[in-house]
């Protein structure tokens, strides 16, 4: 029930929560389904599980690299999908060139906010 609660920051506390005490569970599903959440603390919950637990799964990487690329994901979203990517997974040529260019552009955002935002 937690893992639909209206409230994100419930949301996020048991996507965390269950990535940890639930050994026996479907970890990738969860984890799988924070990354899709529409509230960023419940995706970056996602993240923390994916990285501590080294989940790995063919269509979490694919929102890896979608997190690498969306305009509207956060500058610590982007750069923990980076992360992930670098750390547990082999890319082809076609998704490095992706993982490359939207590392770049993490990097020369710094702490300027969100990528797609003009610093101010």
């Amino acid at each position: 029930r937690l893992k639909t609660h209206a409230d994100p920051e419930v949301r996020a506390t048991s996507v965390l929560q269950l990535s940890q005490w639930d050994r026996h569970g479907d970890q990738e599903a969860l984890l799988y389904s924070a990354l899709l959440d529409a509230d960023a603390p419940v995706r970056e919950a996602g993240l923390a599980g994916i990285s501590a637990q080294r989940v790995r799964s063919p269509r979490i990487k694919d929102v890896l690299l979608a997190t690498l690329t969306d305009a509207q994901a956060s500058n610590d979203e982007r750069s923990a999908a980076a992360f992930i990517l670098q750390q547990d997974y082999p890319l082809t040529r076609a998704e490095f060139a992706v993982y490359r260019n939207a590392v770049t552009d993490v990097q020369s955002l710094g702490d300027h906010g969100n990528p797609g935002e003009h610093p101010h």
